[in-house]
Formats: C-alpha cells, sequence, structure tokens
C-alpha cells in the first residue's frame, strides 16, 4: 500500500504524544498550564547529526520553543545523550572532551533556543506566584565515544598481522581494527562539587531540581552492551542525597520510566527522587511540584500521560505517583502553624467526613471556622504523613480523614 495511504489510516504514535503535550504546554484561557519542559538527551540515534538537528527543529516547531510568548528560554532544559553524541569527533590525540557536543549545542542554537551547555552546569530560576524552582542541567556524556589505542606491544603485534592492511595507510584509519572505542559516561569531578555547593545555598523555599540523561541508581533490566552506566554514579548519588534540601533528579537513558526515592538516616536529609522519562513516542511525564503556607515544597507529584493500545495519548490516573519530600517531625516549622490545632479534632480510629470536622472545630471555638482555613492544614497535614484523606482528587467538601498515630 502506498505510504502516504498508510500513514492516513494507523495512529502516528510520536505525533499524538506530542500533540498531547502541546496541548498541556500551551492550554486555552484559565486553565493551567506547564512553567517548565525538561528534555532528557537521546533525540537521535547511533550519533545521526542530521537527526539530531531534525529532531530540534520538530520540536522547536511544534511546542514553539523560540516564541517568547509561549516559553521563556530559562524555563527549558535540555541535555546531550549519548546516543547524540557523533562518535567520529572524539580522538585519543584530541584533549578537547567537548567538541563531540558542539554539534548539538549549534543545531539548538540555530531555531534561537540556546540551551544547551556541555561545558558547564546551565543553571536557571523557574517561579510561580511565590513557589520557587532551580533547575540545573548537567552533562552526564563525558566520556561517551572516547578513545584510547592499545597498550604498545600489543599494538607493535597487530600492526605485524595487519601489515597488508595498514600499509600506505595512516594509523588513525585503522584504528576499528587496533584500537578500542569506548562508552564511560561520567560527571565531570568539578560539576558534582559546583552543584553541591550551589543546592546548599538555597533558600529554604527553593526546591532543586537537576537534569542529566543518565541514571544514578543501576537499572532494574540488566545491560550487557557497550552503552554502559554512568561509571561515578555513587558518588554523585552520595553528594545528592546528603544535601539538606529535597533533590528531584530527572533522566533518560534507560527508556524506561521507574521512579525510585533514595533517603538517608538522617533527620535533616530531604530525600532524593529519581524520576525516568519514557520514549517520547510511549508518553511523557507531568511533575507537579506542590508547595505549602509557607512557600516550603512539601511534596511532587508524577503523573503519566501514556499512549493507549488505540493510539489515543491519555493522563493514567492509576499510575500517579505522589511523594512526600519532608519528614512528619518537621511540621511544626516546615508546615501550616494551624496543624496541631485541627489534628485534635481528627479521629485514630476511623476515617470522618470533612463536613463532621468541620462541625467539631466551629463547636469548639469562639470565632466562625471558614472552609478552607481547614481544609489548608489538613491538606498539608497529609503531606507529613500526619492524616490520610480518602477522595482527594474532589472538592475537600467530600474529603474523609483520619488522623495517623506515629
Amino acid at each position: 500500500m502506498p505510504s502516504t495511504l498508510v500513514d492516513s489510516l494507523v495512529p502516528h504514535k510520536l505525533q499524538n504524544v506530542v500533540r498531547a503535550l502541546t496541548k498541556l504546554c500551551q492550554p486555552e484561557k484559565n486553565e493551567k498550564r506547564v512553567n517548565g519542559i525538561l528534555f532528557c538527551g537521546d533525540l537521535t540515534s547511533m550519533g545521526n547529526a542530521s537527526g539530531y538537528q531534525e529532531c530540534v527543529r520538530y520540536l522547536s516547531e511544534v511546542l514553539e520553543l523560540s516564541n517568547p510568548a509561549v516559553w521563556r528560554q530559562d524555563h527549558i532544559h535540555a541535555v546531550p545523550g549519548n546516543h547524540d553524541v557523533d562518535r567520529t569527533l572524539c580522538s585519543p590525540t584530541n584533549p578537547s572532551l567537548f567538541d563531540k557536543f558542539r554539534p548539538l549545542a549549534v543545531a539548538w542554537n540555530n531555531v534561537a533556543v540556546p540551551i544547551l551547555q556541555a561545558e558547564e552546569i546551565r543553571r536557571t530560576t523557574i517561579s510561580a506566584d511565590s513557589c520557587t524552582a532551580e533547575v540545573f542541567s548537567l552533562n552526564s556524556c563525558i566520556g561517551c565515544g572516547e578513545k584510547r589505542f592499545l597498550p604498545s606491544k600489543v599494538g607493535d603485534e597487530l600492526h605485524r598481522l595487519l601489515e597488508k592492511y595498514v600499509e600506505g595507510k595512516r594509523l588513525d584509519e585503522t584504528f576499528s581494527l587496533v584500537g578500542e572505542q569506548l562508552d564511560t559516561p561520567a560527571f565531570l569531578e568539578e560539576h558534582m562539587t559546583s552543584l553541591r555547593l550551589a543546592i546548599d545555598e538555597l533558600r529554604p523555599t527553593t526546591i532543586p531540581v537537576v537534569l542529566a540523561h543518565h541514571n544514578i541508581l543501576p537499572q532494574a533490566i540488566v545491560r550487557v552492551d557497550i552503552y554502559t552506566e554512568v561509571i561515578n554514579g555513587g558518588l554523585i548519588r552520595s553528594r545528592l542525597s546528603q544535601c539538606k534540601h529535597p533533590v528531584i533528579y530527572c533522566h533518560g537513558h534507560i527508556h524506561d520510566d521507574p521512579i525510585e526515592i533514595i533517603s538517608l538516616p538522617a533527620p535533616d536529609n530531604g530525600p532524593l527522587v529519581s524520576i525516568s522519562a519514557p520514549l517520547l513516542s510511549d508518553g511523557f511525564n507531568l511533575i507537579e511540584i506542590w508547595y505549602g503556607q509557607k512557600d516550603i515544597a512539601l511534596g511532587c507529584v508524577v503523573v503519566p500521560y501514556r499512549i493507549q493500545r488505540d493510539g489515543v495519548v491519555k493522563r493514567d490516573d492509576s499510575k500517579v505517583v505522589r511523594i512526600s519530600l519532608r519528614e512528619t517531625g518537621r511540621y511544626a516549622d516546615l508546615g501550616d502553624e494551624r496543624i496541631p490545632s485541627v489534628l485534635r479534632y481528627t479521629s485514630p480510629q476511623e476515617y470522618e467526613r470533612f463536613h463532621e470536622i468541620l462541625a467539631r472545630v466551629r463547636g469548639a471555638s469562639s470565632t466562625h471556622t471558614q472552609e478552607r482555613s481547614l481544609a489548608e492544614p489538613i491538606w498539608e497535614a497529609e503531606w507529613f504523613g500526619l492524616v490520610r484523606i480518602l477522595d482527594r482528587a474532589k472538592d475537600f467538601k467530600y474529603w474523609q480523614i483520619q488522623r495517623i498515630t506515629p
């Protein structure tokens, strides 16, 4: 059948996903819109430079990335992936680690979205009302595609065995026979140190979001392949998990979408939340960060948008993940000041309806407590693990609440 006929009859997965993403990024009036967008790398395959350029042009066009009325450039981040690297640009005699990333930066520059910075950490602030996130882009592909020569004795012996082939040719032209291609993704020590210091200096009301291509935990599916995991992932994982702030770490690479939480037995440390992006043709994640009365980030919600068997992209509410970013014991200093008084009117034995608790609060108070004045501290108390709420997605009037006894 003609390809034009086939294309008009069957769902186009990638096109449908991008349409859903576009609708979310550019909503109708009076609807919530996303505040930032993160591209986790691997926009092409096997270092295909023209494929990378075409992908960047496509994303820029359909998402209007260069339109200042739609996006601020500080709200867009991208990092290189190991498949984006043109390995022909890697040479054992070239001391530069960054030449291989320059075509990727040029591709973004050509669409007037100069957001890819491979040689340094890119840092921007995303704010909505009084809520703030600091976003850091890190290059985890240092070492991808690098080369080394075999030891001289081995090289000499191979040269003797391959003399007829090597004769009349330059040694670098025979590298595929006498050399070794490496894929050793890694973070630069300088970047890791700078990142840790920058996060520690953030205000308590700012949540750090770190974007990189590689995951910093070993993946569940064993990969016996040239494309290895990041070699100093344990080091950056240790540093980020010891930060005083909770850290949201977003990555790609494994083409799967697990969500993993790393926490240390230290009361002042926030969790390190690792969120993996799926293949774009399968869908994308919406990450919501929820802030309390004191403008402190209390939790995050990962909402998956996935393509269905019929080709339609839908929000999958059955797989929404809620993650608390704060320890229970911190509610007194980080949470709503009304939490302790409200908890006194909740029951640890059974779920009670919101209006029942409201009636009890009003009966014990000389003032007329507003419904929202009760709902807000209950909502924060749930993030701190102090209560359970049933029917949370509905209006708070329909909530059922139970206190959790520590």
